[in-house]
């Protein structure tokens, strides 16, 4: 693994948890959100979830496994698994508990491999 895979890669783990916690922000310890900030929310989960999903399809076939560097291979693709996999809400539901549970599960996820990788 070479420094700049390494670097490239955290960049791409620490945007995607940014993206989450831009997301967790507007609640504000808050447990539902509505009118402005209710579809705010949903298009930048709608924007999270398709950019986890295509990173997803583009990581996890055999085809684009095999051209993923080593650092992408025992980081990034695992994160980005489990960081698509945790997120279960639709984007057109309410923005409510379930919601920060998701997308908690989801940046702790990306936050382990991305600490894991700083080692």
């Amino acid at each position: 693994m070479s420094v700049s895979e390494e670097l490239a890669c955290l960049e791409r783990l620490e945007e995607l948890e940014s993206d989450i916690n831009d997301i967790l922000d507007l609640f504000n310890d808050r447990q539902q959100l509505f009118g402005t900030d209710k579809n705010f929310a949903q298009e930048m989960l709608r924007t999270l979830k398709k950019k986890l999903k295509d990173e997803y399809q583009r990581t996890s076939s055999v085809k684009s496994c095999a051209s993923l560097n080593p650092t992408e291979q025992a980081f990034y693709a695992p994160a980005i698994h489990e960081a698509f996999t945790s997120i279960n809400v639709k984007t057109n539901s309410k923005p409510d508990s379930k919601w920060i549970s998701d997308l908690y599960d989801a940046a702790d996820s990306i936050h382990f491999y991305a600490y894991q990788l700083q080692k």
